[in-house]
Order: C-alpha cells, then sequence, then structure tokens
C-alpha cells in the first residue's frame, strides 16, 4: 500500500507518516518544487504515476488543490483524509501525535 501525504514538511504529517510506515505502508510525499498544487494537470499526472491506495492531505495550500486530491480520490474508490491545523490561527505548534498501532489493517 502506498499512502501518498502532503505537507511531510510540516507538523502532523511526518508523524502520520511515521506511523504509516512503522506498519510496513510505503510514504510518498508531494514535491512542491516538482509539482506545484496549483497546476492540476501536473498533480493529476502525478497522481496517476504515484497511484497511491490512499491520500492524506495535511499541507497548507489552494482549496483548489483540496478539491483536486477528493476528486482524482472519489473517481478511483480511493479513501482520502483531509485535514487542518490549528497553526492557520497561531504559530505555535502543541499538537498531539496519532497512535495508529492500535488500527486494524
Amino acid at each position: 500500500m502506498t499512502v501518498l501525504i502532503t505537507g511531510l514538511g510540516g507538523t502532523l504529517a511526518p508523524a502520520l507518516g511515521a506511523a504509516f510506515a512503522a506498519r510496513g505502508e510505503t510514504v510518498a510525499g508531494w514535491d512542491r518544487s516538482r509539482v506545484d498544487p496549483e497546476d492540476r494537470a501536473a498533480g493529476e499526472a502525478l497522481l496517476d504515476e504515484l497511484d497511491p491506495t490512499a491520500v492524506c492531505h495535511l499541507a497548507m495550500g489552494p482549496e483548489a488543490w483540496a478539491a483536486a486530491l477528493a476528486g482524482w480520490c472519489r473517481t478511483r474508490r480511493r479513501p482520502f483524509l483531509f485535514t487542518s491545523t490549528a497553526m492557520v490561527f497561531d504559530h505555535r505548534p502543541d499538537g498531539f501525535v496519532i497512535d495508529l498501532g492500535h488500527v486494524a489493517s
């Protein structure tokens, strides 16, 4: 299983990526230097290339990016997780680490 996680340079996404990796899942990130989130055609090409079995969108970015990711997942019947962050309102990271060890595969 390959999970695409956006926001791996942030606060929460690296913890989620580590949890998936610890379960033996392959974690792929979105490299903004390679594909601009606002370039819908390039983004869809990247998704088709990676062909993730699930997408977790934790990065900050335009609403259209979230919509494009959700749409891609919907048409391919893939799970899509979207979350935002309290850091939208305050610059101090005060989140917590999610333990996925108890979640069944």
